[in-house]
């Protein structure tokens, strides 16, 4: 998330223990047409923001990826989320921690199956 986007992230690496990322990301112009339908807050000025604006800080959201925290899940999202999949990935990254934690990290891959 850039620097600018007015959404501190740095905190987040100095949190304890196993921090898990789920990254949403769809095309831009589908993120544009959500964030258009939302109702917000008047303080965010939305109503200022022109519409070549808006999509340019949107395609610099996406090109910026994710936080970059050590275990990140993509979830593409422009079409319905099966939750199943990404509740199963976390499964696996929590699994996957706790093993290396134990020091049974010589065969983790084997070891999810």
């Amino acid at each position: 998330m850039p620097a600018s986007s007015g959404t501190p992230t740095d905190w987040l690496r100095g949190l304890r223990g196993d921090v898990v990322e789920v990254h949403c990301t769809c095309a831009p112009t589908v993120a544009a047409d959500r964030f258009r339908r939302r109702h917000r807050h008047a303080g965010h000025l939305d109503q200022q923001r022109d519409s070549s604006q808006l999509d340019r800080q949107i395609v610099a959201h996406i090109e910026a990826g994710p936080i970059g925290l050590e275990h990140v899940i993509t979830v593409e999202t422009d079409q319905p989320v099966d939750v199943a999949k990404v509740i199963i990935a976390l499964d696996h990254v929590i699994r996957r921690s706790v093993l290396v934690q134990r020091g049974d990290a010589s065969d983790v891959d084997s070891a999810m199956t």
